[in-house]
């Protein structure tokens, strides 16, 4: 997690009366994923899909949970991408991350998602960046189904 975000995580965390760094205190990665679970279970999502790195895995193991979904990782190999488990046919997939601008796009994976026979209901983010030059430009929990 680069500086700004891992700051910008932190100083949201700290609103929700947690305090300490995303990548080692377990408890923000906790509260953060539980607030997100809450915005993204009405979607009746049954898997949260999370980029390949632990920060976003940590957190989506939370709304998975949280949820009652599975946790799918999306890994991108030499310009495929690939789900791990796979994704099963008829899933309502969330996909989920701290910054939604750091994961492949949401279109791209959206197209993935629909070639494995599963939908995608909504995307999750803790924070968004401006993809110019990395400015932090919203702090707040976000889901859209």
């Amino acid at each position: 997690m680069n500086p700004k975000l891992e700051q910008a995580v932190t100083d949201l965390s700290a609103q929700l009366g947690v305090t300490g760094s995303p990548t080692t205190t377990p408890a923000v990665a906790e509260a953060l994923g539980a607030r997100l679970a809450q915005r993204l279970r009405d979607l009746s999502p049954t898997a949260v899909v999370v980029g390949d790195n632990p920060d976003d895995a940590v957190l989506g193991h939370v709304v998975a949970r949280e949820t009652g979904a599975t946790l799918t990782l999306l890994e991108l190999d030499e310009g495929l991408l690939t789900f791990y488990p796979r994704l099963r046919e008829g899933d309502r997939v969330v996909l989920v991350g701290y910054d939604a601008s750091r994961q492949v796009s949401a279109a791209t994976a959206g197209s993935a998602i629909a070639a494995a026979g599963a939908t995608v209901v909504g995307v999750g983010s803790v924070v968004g960046t401006d993809d110019e030059d990395g400015a932090i430009v919203s702090i707040g929990l976000t889901a859209a189904g």
